[in-house]
C-alpha cells in the first residue's frame, strides 16, 4: 500500500537514484580515461609502473638530519640576506 498512498515520493526517490547512477556512471569514464592517460605516460617516458616492483612494510622511526632552521636562523643573527630557497625564519623571541 506504501507504493499506492505515497506515490509521489516514490517516483522523487527513483528519480535521485537514477540521477546518482548517471553519475556514478561518469566517473567511470573518468577513472578509466585517467588510468589510460596514465598508462600511455608511463610508455611515452618509458617508465615502470609501480606494479613491478616488490612492496614491503615499513615504519618511519626518525627524520633525516637537517641544519636547514640554524642556518636560516645564523643567517638571519648575522643580518646576512637569506638564500631565496630559505623562506624567512621564525626566530623565537
Amino acid at each position: 500500500w506504501y507504493g499506492i498512498t505515497h506515490y509521489d515520493n516514490l517516483k522523487a526517490e527513483n528519480e535521485a537514484l537514477h540521477n546518482q547512477v548517471e553519475n556514478q556512471k561518469g566517473a567511470e569514464v573518468e577513472a578509466q580515461t585517467a588510468i589510460t592517460k596514465y598508462y600511455e605516460l608511463l610508455k611515452l617516458y618509458r617508465l615502470t609502473s609501480v606494479h613491478n616492483y616488490k612492496s614491503v612494510i615499513a615504519q618511519v622511526v626518525g627524520e633525516a638530519p637537517s641544519n636547514f632552521r640554524t642556518l636560516s636562523r645564523s643567517l638571519s643573527a648575522r643580518g646576512t640576506a637569506l638564500p631565496s630557497a630559505c623562506p624567512s625564519p621564525t626566530v623565537p623571541g
